[in-house]
């Protein structure tokens, strides 16, 4: 490989990167844009008793949404009971947290 190429492989991992921070930046502003829509809902609904679907409908993709996250939990959970090494069990720690983190 000469250096060209490397410089180009180099800008193209580079704008990747940056789209892949400009995605998750953009999911976690829907994220919040969506938690902000339910608990408005919630508070609606002693106004509304018809947003009750309307509140249940969120609640139903939530938990689309977290069953993978849940099933990544439940595993490194078990795998946790399992690890004895403490700077293991710190990571898969650190990886649950981070998991939880990003659940609905």
């Amino acid at each position: 490989m000469n250096q060209t190429t490397a410089k180009n492989n180099n800008h193209d991992v580079a704008i990747l990167d940056k789209q892949v921070l400009d995605l998750k930046e953009r999911l976690n502003f829907k994220k919040q844009i969506l938690r902000e829509n339910y608990q408005q809902c919630l508070e609606s609904i002693k106004e509304n008793p018809y947003l009750k679907h309307a509140a249940e409908e969120y609640e139903a993709q939530f938990a689309i949404i977290n069953a993978p996250r849940a099933k990544q939990i439940e595993a490194l959970t078990t795998l946790l009971e399992c690890v004895e090494k403490s700077s293991e069990r710190k990571n898969i720690k650190n990886e649950i947290k981070k998991i939880q983190k990003g659940m609905m």
